[in-house]
């Protein structure tokens, strides 16, 4: 039998999907941008690699602009504040980034 609570939570859960679905909730990992896609940068989540990639220019509110995959989907080439910039798919899925459409 559904609690009360437990219909809320049904309920909140559907429109989420919803949403999802419609495209109003872009955020995504870097891996998941096709190329010419772009993206503003929410948060890095690499415990080790963090200060690297953060060097590298990838902060929080930094456009991100996915140019090309290499054929087999690792590395990606990215271009970030106007310069080339080459990432490994494993380091793409730590940075957390909301997708622009245009």
């Amino acid at each position: 039998m559904l609690t009360q609570a437990n219909i809320v939570a049904l309920y909140f859960l559907e429109r989420l999907l919803t949403l999802a679905n419609k495209r109003e909730i872009l955020t995504m990992t870097l891996k998941e941008i096709l190329p010419g896609q772009s993206c503003v940068v929410k948060q890095v989540y690499a415990n080790n690699l963090r200060k690297r990639i953060i060097d590298m220019g990838i902060i929080s509110g930094s456009k991100v602009t996915v140019k090309k995959t290499a054929p087999l989907g690792d590395p990606i080439e990215i271009i970030v504040k106007g310069y080339s910039l080459t990432l490994r798919k494993a380091e793409a899925r730590t940075i957390i980034v909301d997708r622009i459409e245009e």
